[in-house]
């Protein structure tokens, strides 16, 4: 509890293909409840995000949850992106910068966690002359629960968001705290004194401000088929039923005038 953690990336060759034995630490930047990771895109960096973005290649990081290093949990980036070529026969590439980092902890130990990007403003990559930093919040969850982060995200959506405190970082190699890492939140016990949380809650559901989680939806309110028909215009109905008579009249008609009529006038002259 309370140590650095890297997130580790695959090193990237120059023709955009990932090694599967070497692997770098991310240069990331813990603000806060606000994390900043920053890529300098050369030219392998940028043919790998273009394997991404057309589904050749998949950029998969990994986070250590063994002191040893020697056990990992993934971590996939999945770059939300658009390429466009230029008038000159070159191209560049759009990319979202917003991410949100999510993981799972218990006892100060990593579960496991994930990363994926957020629709926010495209951020114009040209070839290998820029740096691409990506942003956004960590949210933590208790053990393989959303249990202690469902409220705060609910009370996010009420505007009522009371953030809750990370756990200062501590080398115990140097003895002296540092300000950034903060890689495990300090609810766990908090979480342990809760009491369990109430039925799932549609995020959104409800408009009455209240504190803690939002109401969840009642079975009442639930769709039903006789709700969806009442939905419907009268208009459409009526016409799906006019539709429905008019089609069957056809389907009758041609049945007896290509069918039922010649063969009976077959029979009359046989008679």
């Amino acid at each position: 509890m309370g140590d650095l953690v890297a997130i580790e990336c695959p090193v990237v060759h120059s023709n955009g293909s990932l090694s599967v034995t070497e692997y770098e630490s991310l240069h990331c930047a813990d603000a806060s409840i606000v994390l900043q990771c920053v890529w300098p895109m050369d030219e392998s960096m940028y043919n790998t995000i273009l394997a991404t973005i057309s589904l050749r290649a998949s950029y998969t990081c990994r986070v250590p949850i063994s002191k040893d290093a020697t056990i990992f949990f993934p971590l996939t980036f999945s770059f939300w992106a658009k390429f466009e070529p230029t008038a000159k026969g070159q191209h560049h590439v759009h990319l979202m910068t917003h991410w949100n980092f999510l993981f799972h902890a218990v006892d100060g130990f990593f579960l496991g966690g994930t990363v994926y990007p957020l629709r926010d403003r495209w951020v114009l990559i040209e070839g290998a002359r820029a740096t691409v930093m990506i942003h956004g919040p960590v949210r933590w969850f208790a053990g393989h629960t959303f249990e202690g982060t469902v409220q705060d995200n609910a009370a996010w959506v009420l505007g009522e968001h009371r953030a809750i405190p990370l756990q200062s970082s501590y080398s115990s190699s140097s003895g002296s705290s540092v300000n950034s890492g903060q890689s495990v939140p300090g609810v766990n016990e908090e979480n342990l004194k809760k009491p369990a949380p109430p039925t799932r809650p549609i995020i959104g559901a409800s408009k009455k401000r209240i504190t803690g989680n939002i109401a969840p939806v009642k079975d009442k309110d639930m769709p039903t088929v006789s709700k969806l028909l009442t939905a419907v215009p009268r208009s459409i109905v009526w016409l799906y039923v006019a539709l429905s008579i008019g089609i069957t009249i056809a389907i009758a008609a041609l049945i007896y005038y290509a069918y039922l009529k010649p063969k009976l006038l077959l029979e009359k002259k046989q008679q």
